[in-house]
């Protein structure tokens, strides 16, 4: 799909860098992050990404930003886990 994928960007890129094949539709804000070969549809926001968008498709009105902290996960014991 990528392959045939003419190089679009009709959305705003802040301090970012956008390479390779991609489609970024209207209404899309790239904010202090990397993008390639990547697909985004409207409304999608992607603000300090501390690693490379990399070959993804992003569908309308997502928002990916870095978070503060790790991902909440609930604590389970080894014994628990074997179970």
């Amino acid at each position: 799909m990528l392959e045939d994928l003419e190089r679009r960007i009709d959305g705003e890129t802040i301090d970012s860098k956008v390479e390779g094949r991609v489609a970024i539709d209207e209404g899309v804000t790239i904010e202090r992050s990397e993008v390639e070969h990547s697909i985004l549809l409207s409304g999608v926001t992607v603000t300090d990404l501390d690693a490379r968008l990399e070959a993804s498709l992003l569908g309308r009105n997502v928002k990916l930003m870095r978070g503060a902290g790790m991902p909440a996960v609930p604590h389970r014991g080894f014994e628990e886990s074997r179970l």
